[in-house]
């Protein structure tokens, strides 16, 4: 062995202290025999005895005691540069691109960046919100993206992972003054047809899964009213323009205490995901992290 394996001279390091073979292999979490047998291998690379053997343990040659100050100096050094690798990336520098459907940007992301962005403060964070489809369809050019569950999203690429976020599900909202704002029953599809819609625009994954619902069951309804974002539609229900289609995770703020969320027949679930680079950057993984700790949470609260 003509270089030296760090990992022997750390074995030293700990038996050079405690003066006992059985006592340094509990600490390191191996047999005795294994750390008898590094000893070996670091006195062949030396060329000299380590140590002599006592009635309580052993006792270090003089170039055995020479060699742990060396070892704990290099130990010292190591656990520097893992103490400046760690400050690296708490003041961690760099950019990400993120993309988001509607309903990420409005209930998930503005949690998850609170937290991220004082944390990590010198990251630059750009986030451009568009539908599902939209933000599949430009995933090459975002570091990350959160999307709904959407027919787009049929095959993940080899250099992109996949992450469940949320699941839940597609819910009507009305006017409290609406009839079916005061029904305690789900509201059948069907029941729909003859009403107002407001409809998402093209590629919105709970525009698809709707339509896919109505569908099925011979309904086919004609799209008078088209509206880009989560907002606008609540904006449009509250001016009673007609009805709309949200996640069920929205909540209804104070200034639209006059709209209702009512379930609907049959249950159309809403899948809410996170695609990311499989090759991350500190910047991402960071991110990433934040991202899980904060599902974590809300997972806990419920």
């Amino acid at each position: 062995m003509n270089h030296l394996d760090q990992s022997l001279l750390k074995t030293w390091v700990i038996v050079a202290e405690t003066l006992n073979l059985k006592a340094a292999a509990i600490q390191l979490h191996v047999t005795q025999s294994a750390v008898s047998h590094q000893l070996k291998r670091l006195q062949d690379w030396l060329g000299e005895p380590l140590y002599y053997r006592t009635t309580h343990g052993i006792s270090p040659t003089p170039i055995g005691r020479h060699l742990l100050r060396i070892g704990k100096e290099i130990n010292r050094l190591v656990d520097d540069a893992q103490a400046l690798r760690d400050k690296t990336k708490t003041l961690l520098r760099g950019s990400l691109m993120i993309y988001a459907s509607q309903t990420n940007a409005e209930m998930l992301l503005p949690r998850i960046l609170g937290q991220f962005m004082r944390q990590y403060p010198d990251i630059r964070v750009s986030v451009l919100t568009m539908n599902s489809r939209q933000a599949w369809q430009r995933r090459e050019e975002a570091d990350v993206i959160f999307i709904e569950n959407s027919e787009e999203v049929v095959e993940i690429p080899v250099n992109w992972v996949s992450s469940l976020l949320l699941n839940s599900r597609i819910v009507l909202l009305v006017p409290s003054s609406h009839p079916f704002a005061a029904s305690s029953c789900r509201i059948p599809v069907a029941a729909l047809v003859n009403e107002n819609l407001l409809w998402r625009e093209e590629g919105s994954g709970i525009r698809e899964h709707v339509m896919h619902a109505m569908h099925a069951q011979g309904l086919f309804p004609s799209v008078h009213y088209q509206l880009s974002g989560m907002s606008a539609i609540r904006d449009a229900i509250h001016e009673g323009i007609g009805l709309g289609f949200v996640s069920a995770i929205v909540s209804v703020r104070q200034k639209e205490e006059k709209l209702v969320m009512r379930e609907i027949d049959p249950v159309i679930q809403h899948t809410l995901s996170m695609l990311y680079r499989k090759h991350t950057s500190f910047a991402l993984e960071a991110f990433l992290d934040c991202t899980r700790m904060i599902m974590g949470l809300m997972e806990c609260a419920e």
